[in-house]
Protein backbone atom coordinates (compact mmCIF):
# COMPACT_ATOMS: atom_id res chain seq x y z
CA UNK A 1 0.00 0.00 0.00
CA UNK A 2 1.29 3.42 -0.89
CA UNK A 3 1.94 6.34 1.76
CA UNK A 4 -0.06 8.94 1.19
CA UNK A 5 0.31 12.66 2.26
CA UNK A 6 -1.26 16.08 2.71
CA UNK A 7 0.73 17.79 0.89
CA UNK A 8 3.40 17.57 -2.34
CA UNK A 9 7.14 17.52 -0.99
CA UNK A 10 9.62 19.34 -2.58
CA UNK A 11 13.75 18.76 -2.37
CA UNK A 12 15.17 21.38 0.59
CA UNK A 13 19.09 21.42 0.62
CA UNK A 14 18.87 24.58 2.28
CA UNK A 15 20.59 25.57 5.89
CA UNK A 16 17.64 26.82 8.29
CA UNK A 17 17.89 27.82 11.91
CA UNK A 18 15.84 25.56 14.87
CA UNK A 19 14.89 26.34 18.24
CA UNK A 20 13.68 24.31 20.70
CA UNK A 21 14.20 22.74 24.48
CA UNK A 22 17.28 20.05 24.84
CA UNK A 23 15.63 16.90 26.39
CA UNK A 24 18.34 16.85 29.10
CA UNK A 25 18.81 20.40 30.18
CA UNK A 26 15.64 21.75 29.49
CA UNK A 27 17.06 25.22 28.32
CA UNK A 28 15.76 26.26 24.79
CA UNK A 29 18.77 26.16 22.23
CA UNK A 30 19.36 27.45 18.92
CA UNK A 31 21.05 25.00 16.05
CA UNK A 32 21.63 25.03 12.71
CA UNK A 33 20.00 22.29 10.06
CA UNK A 34 20.18 21.12 6.63
CA UNK A 35 16.77 20.59 4.75
CA UNK A 36 16.04 17.26 2.85
CA UNK A 37 12.50 18.31 1.60
CA UNK A 38 9.49 20.24 2.60
CA UNK A 39 5.99 21.05 1.86
CA UNK A 40 3.14 22.97 3.18
CA UNK A 41 2.39 20.60 6.19
CA UNK A 42 6.37 20.24 7.31
CA UNK A 43 10.18 19.71 7.09
CA UNK A 44 12.63 17.01 6.98
CA UNK A 45 15.71 18.03 8.32
CA UNK A 46 19.02 16.63 9.77
CA UNK A 47 20.85 17.80 12.43
CA UNK A 48 23.28 17.18 15.34
CA UNK A 49 21.01 18.34 17.95
CA UNK A 50 18.58 15.71 19.60
CA UNK A 51 15.08 16.30 20.46
CA UNK A 52 12.39 14.00 21.87
CA UNK A 53 9.26 13.21 20.31
CA UNK A 54 6.74 15.82 20.35
CA UNK A 55 8.58 18.48 21.30
CA UNK A 56 7.36 21.88 19.83
CA UNK A 57 9.73 23.82 17.84
CA UNK A 58 10.19 27.24 16.67
CA UNK A 59 11.84 27.51 13.14
CA UNK A 60 13.41 30.67 11.19
CA UNK A 61 14.00 30.83 6.99
CA UNK A 62 16.55 33.72 6.01
CA UNK A 63 14.42 34.37 2.70
CA UNK A 64 15.65 36.90 0.47
CA UNK A 65 15.14 39.82 1.78
CA UNK A 66 12.82 38.37 4.85
CA UNK A 67 12.96 36.09 7.41
CA UNK A 68 9.95 33.36 7.73
CA UNK A 69 9.30 32.01 11.43
CA UNK A 70 7.01 28.73 11.84
CA UNK A 71 5.88 26.79 14.87
CA UNK A 72 5.52 22.90 14.90
CA UNK A 73 6.18 19.43 16.62
CA UNK A 74 8.76 17.16 16.21
CA UNK A 75 7.01 13.88 14.45
CA UNK A 76 9.50 11.60 14.10
CA UNK A 77 13.34 11.15 14.84
CA UNK A 78 15.48 8.53 12.76
CA UNK A 79 18.57 7.57 14.10
CA UNK A 80 18.78 9.52 17.35
CA UNK A 81 21.26 10.96 18.74
CA UNK A 82 21.15 8.63 21.82
CA UNK A 83 21.86 5.56 19.38
CA UNK A 84 24.63 7.63 16.77
CA UNK A 85 26.69 9.29 19.61
CA UNK A 86 26.70 12.79 17.95
CA UNK A 87 26.48 11.35 14.38
CA UNK A 88 23.23 13.39 12.78
CA UNK A 89 20.07 12.28 13.19
CA UNK A 90 17.06 13.30 10.90
CA UNK A 91 13.84 14.67 11.82
CA UNK A 92 9.95 15.38 10.48
CA UNK A 93 8.21 18.16 12.04
CA UNK A 94 5.00 18.82 11.56
CA UNK A 95 4.08 23.22 10.97
CA UNK A 96 1.44 24.15 13.44
CA UNK A 97 -0.06 25.94 10.35
CA UNK A 98 0.36 24.54 6.91
CA UNK A 99 2.94 27.35 4.76
CA UNK A 100 1.07 29.60 2.29
CA UNK A 101 1.55 29.07 -1.54
CA UNK A 102 3.63 31.77 -1.50
CA UNK A 103 5.86 30.90 1.63
CA UNK A 104 6.79 27.77 0.52
CA UNK A 105 7.73 29.10 -3.18
CA UNK A 106 9.99 31.99 -1.46
CA UNK A 107 11.26 29.21 1.00
CA UNK A 108 12.47 27.18 -1.89
CA UNK A 109 13.79 29.85 -4.16
CA UNK A 110 11.34 29.67 -6.57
Amino acid sequence: MLEQRAYERFEFNKDFTVYGENPYTKKVIEFFARGIDISRGGILFKSIVDFKKSAKCFLRFQMSGSVLEKKGTVLRIENSNQVTKGKESVFAIQFDEPLKDDELLEIRGK
